[in-house]
């Protein structure tokens, strides 16, 4: 996205990355015209969310800063319906690709009294009755599941798919913000807070990561400091 300081004649460039544009769409116009700007100096900020990111901007140009994904605190701590049945153990995950089908069918099938909340895309689950799938919800609707699970998936694959770049993506910030143990491939592992990693290509490590995920109490968890997107876009016009 793009801010302007109106306070300035001129105006103020920010350009704040969401993700890698080349990994999306490597052959892309507008991964073209991305680094053509960043190299002329078009932006008087870049300002990534990941190392990776910082690492390869920081080639072509001088102004990269890192600066992680934010949350909405507002709109988060105002939720309070907890969309859940009592005494249910409940497994959520949000995406819109790269969900790894595979993986969560195992776990539903394993673990049959624990519940699997899909929002999002995800091709090829099988039907059973603890798997339930919503498509594509508000993002406001999504935050009364992601606050009051007791799992957050990160459950993602592709052959494609560089993982690093997928390590503190903003829905991870969001599982963080919201202290909820994260279940997810061991490359994508981006510190020890709270994530439980497995071996993708190893089930019986898949299975037994979940059962010490869910056997475990998450009332004390440990969490590294997160901002609001208003602290974040402050900061920026401040630079």
């Amino acid at each position: 996205c793009f801010a302007t300081n109106l306070e300035t004649k001129e105006g103020k460039y920010i350009y704040r990355v969401s993700d890698d544009m080349s990994s999306l769409s490597p052959r892309s116009t507008i991964t073209k015209a991305e680094e053509i700007l960043i190299k002329k100096d078009f932006f008087k900020i870049i300002s990534v969310p990941y190392e990776t990111l910082f690492e390869k901007f920081s080639k072509i140009s001088s102004r990269v800063c890192l600066q992680r994904h934010a949350v909405n605190k507002t709109l988060i701590n105002k939720v309070n319906e907890n969309p859940y049945m009592p005494h249910t153990i409940n497994a959520v995950y949000v995406g819109v690709s790269f969900c790894d089908s595979e993986i969560i069918n195992v776990l539903a099938k394993s673990f049959p009294h624990v519940l699997f909340h899909i929002i999002g895309r995800a091709d090829n689950l099988v039907a059973l009755r603890n798997i339930k799938v919503y498509g594509l919800i508000s993002f406001e609707e999504t935050l009364k599941y992601i606050k009051f699970c007791d799992v957050a998936l990160q459950t993602i694959h592709s052959d494609d798919l560089d993982l690093s770049y997928n390590r503190m993506t903003n829905k991870i910030i969001q599982y963080q913000y919201c202290k909820k143990p994260i279940f997810g491939p061991k490359d994508l592992k981006h510190c020890d807070l709270n994530y439980f990693s497995y071996d993708r290509d190893n089930l019986e490590n898949v299975k037994e990561t979940f059962t010490n995920l869910i056997s475990t109490k998450h009332h004390n968890m440990k969490m590294f400091e997160i901002f609001d997107w208003t602290d974040l876009a402050e900061s920026l016009l401040e630079d």
